[in-house]
């Protein structure tokens, strides 16, 4: 058999889920500091170090490492008195020197600079633009009025710690024409002649002056659509699974309580009321929201086509947020204490694809809170690239495909990659001529068009999905309360990525257009007596367990002999770039897939569609993917490497599906007992690459003591 070296490993444990020791790479030359603003020679810039002053009270600088932080580095940084806060690419972060010892932070060899911050980059290049007399076109009347007027409303993102009420202060008088809008979370929204720009963005306390856009909409055969692809045929509904007992969050224009689809004519919205938890609006009704809500969850009681795909489950529901970094994070964090893991939007910002505050606020909360998935529709026009914020990191980004028998053709939605280069959109379900709930009262239906009508198909998979873990159906494929697991938002997001299928309309897999594909849920679950397999693993940020830089996990799976593809899916929830970062991406965790020949697999590696060997491990992407059209049988062997963990210690969700068994069920019949036994120990008498349990090469006493293992744990 086919030999790999394995010295670029260290193993510490075996087993079937492992911690590795990573050689890191090597020090970095000094480097280019990556902003919104522009590119920044560090390197060319004066030190902040090279006198014995002391600090200032509220300095705030860049400090350059020689490569990706370590806990060590971390520590040594802290012991110095630094404070840090966003990282900035590449290997670069935001600091508060205050308290800082220069002296000390000279004998730190891994620092390479520390840089004041700029006042050249506190102004977003278009709100300069702006500031130079560009003319910008609105819908909102109001914006119409400032924009004749001569006014701007602009949101200024605050160094860490700031007053706002100080900020405001200090703005106003560097902009005397300015007027407060609002302030919190360390941002102030103010409105000012176009005139004052400049002057406020170099105001005391602004670290980033940014000009918020406006919000825009995201313009039944759907049900089987995304859960089988048959004809009728639901095979989470016929389990049991609707998604009873799980809240969604729907942020839209209002949806109207009266409709048959959400109607509870004996309980007022609130705990009893059958479909809506909370209302955090005034109620009313308006076509688009009323059927984004119905194609999520609604449910008229006789299966007709207003019922949604999580048709058991109930809502919390808002109006769509100010379009500033308080205001999203804030919807979703409203939603999340009302009890909501899952939140669908159907709307966002077409002014910009940069990563901006709004873009940041998704990426926060879902860093903060790992066990919300937050989706969002993508642009509606293919003519135009990703817009905002459906670019987060941390979202899933939805298109839309056609209707029965139209849905292997995309017709919804922007293209990728994002202006950094990640891969948005990442997944579709049908958007075009969709039948859901359309009017305020009764139960008449309509068709309507746009990717707003594909992520609330996409969200009521991902409650169902989610149903299916808190109700224990993982590992055995049946309802069992013993085995539930609460399910991180990564875990969801890695399940429906790893169920989508290559458009059959669509050159190119995986595309700029249709992403990872288009989903099907029954691909990714396992129920009883499937052929199709699943194993997972899910990892929380921040706690026990969660890596840091040069740290690992290794996950071993059995494949039998079988035509069914071997998918394997890795995502994580990264922690929220820097508002003026060109490139969002933070902690960088890679796919390292082994087959049993040794062949080696890297994540986002496709060449004809499927996974190849060869290529460099993907630095930007918080999804990896290894697809084999035909597995070979025998063990495989599935390692995360942190190859950079810049900000707090790294999670992860891993999702692997296919003719995949626990690796000590040798001759793959379901159950680990004494048969596997004798089938290994045959192996191993023989020297039979069969009894290659560790896919080193080698048949010898390590795979006799990592089988005896798993044996053990059976599994």
């Amino acid at each position: 058999m086919r030999t790999q070296s394995t010295a670029r490993v260290v193993m510490l444990c075996a087993g079937l889920a492992c911690a590795l020791a990573i050689a890191g790479p090597p020090d970095a030359p000094r480097g280019t500091l990556r902003l919104r603003t522009g590119d920044v020679d560090l390197g060319a810039r004066p030190s902040l170090i090279a006198d014995q002053a002391a600090f200032s009270r509220g300095t705030f600088g860049v400090i350059e490492l020689d490569g990706p932080m370590t806990p060590a580095k971390r520590a040594a940084l802290v012991g110095a008195g630094v404070v840090l806060y966003d990282y900035l690419p590449d290997h670069a972060y935001l600091a508060e020197l205050s308290g800082a010892s220069k002296a000390r932070l000279r004998a730190l060899k891994f620092v390479r600079s520390v840089s004041a911050y700029d006042d050249a980059w506190k102004l977003d290049p278009a709100l300069a633009a702006r500031a130079g007399g560009a003319k910008r076109a609105f819908k909102d009347a109001s914006r119409i009025n400032d924009e004749r007027a001569g006014l701007v409303l602009v949101a200024a993102t605050l160094f860490p710690g700031v007053d706002p009420a100080a900020a405001w202060n200090a703005i106003k008088a560097s902009a005397p024409s300015a007027t407060l809008v609002s302030s919190a979370r360390g941002e102030v929204v103010v409105k000012l002649a176009r005139g004052q720009i400049v002057s406020a963005s170099r105001a005391a306390g602004v670290r980033l002056l940014d000009e918020p856009g406006e919000i825009e909409l995201r313009d039944n055969s759907v049900n089987w659509i995304v859960q089988s692809n048959q004809v009728n045929v639901t095979p989470f509904y016929s389990r049991g699974l609707t998604g009873s007992g799980q809240l969604l969050g729907i942020i839209d224009t209002r949806c109207t309580p009266d409709h048959c689809a959400f109607l509870d004519t004996v309980n007022p919205i609130g705990p009893l009321h059958r479909k809506i938890q909370a209302y955090n609006a005034t109620t009313g009704y308006t076509e688009h929201g009323t059927r984004v809500a119905s194609i999520a969850l609604g449910d008229p009681q006789d299966g007709s086509e207003s019922t949604g795909v999580a048709y058991g489950a109930r809502m919390v529901f808002n109006t769509p947020p100010s379009a500033t970094e308080t205001g999203v994070f804030s919807r979703f964090e409203l939603h999340r204490t009302q009890g909501a893991f899952v939140h669908s939007n159907s709307w966002g910002l077409n002014n910009s694809s940069q990563y901006t505050g709004v873009v940041r606020a998704v990426d926060d909360f879902s860093w903060q809170h790992d066990d919300n998935l937050v989706i969002f529709a993508v642009a509606n026009s293919t003519s135009v690239t990703i817009k905002i914020p459906e670019n987060a990191k941390n979202c899933l980004a939805v298109a839309g495909s056609g209707d029965t028998p139209n849905q292997d053709n995309l017709t919804e939605g922007a293209s990728g990659p994002t202006s950094d280069g990640r891969r948005k959109p990442e997944v579709l379900a049908p958007g075009s001529g969709i039948q859901a709930a359309a009017t305020q009262t009764g139960c008449s239906v309509s068709g309507g068009s746009g990717t707003s009508y594909a992520a609330p198909a996409i969200a009521g998979l991902a409650t169902l999905m989610r149903d299916y873990f808190v109700r224990g159906y993982y590992p055995t494929g049946s309802a069992n309360a013993s085995n539930a697991i609460v399910p991180s938002g990564a875990l969801l997001k890695a399940a429906l990525i790893n169920c989508s299928q290559d458009l059959s309309g669509e050159a190119g897999y995986p595309g700029n257009r249709e992403g990872w594909g288009r989903v099907l849920g029954d691909s990714a679950l396992y129920f009883s007596g499937d052929a199709r397999r699943l194993r997972v693993l899910d990892q929380y940020n921040n706690v026990a367990g969660a890596l840091s830089t040069g740290q690992g996990v290794t996950l071993r799976v059995r494949t039998a002999i079988s035509d069914e593809p071997l998918r394997v899916t890795l995502a994580f929830h990264d922690a929220p770039a820097a508002v003026n970062a060109a490139s969002a991406a933070v902690n960088d965790l890679n796919l390292v897939v082994q087959s049993p020949a040794g062949w080696e697999y890297l994540g986002n590696v496709f060449v004809g569609g499927f996974s190849d060997v060869g290529g460099s491990a993907d630095a930007i992407n918080n999804v990896e993917q290894v697809h084999r059209e035909i597995a070979e049988p025998g063990v495989w062997t599935i390692t995360i490497d942190a190859a950079a963990v810049n900000v707090g210690t790294q999670g992860y969700a891993l999702v692997v599906t296919g003719a995949v068994y626990c690796p000590a069920d040798v001759n793959t019949d379901g159950f680990v007992n004494g048969d596997d036994y004798d089938a290994f120990a045959e192996a191993f008498d023989a020297a039979d690459p069969a009894a290659d349990f560790d896919s080193n090469g080698f048949v010898n006493g390590d795979d006799y003591d990592a089988f005896s293992e798993a044996f053990d744990r059976g599994c």
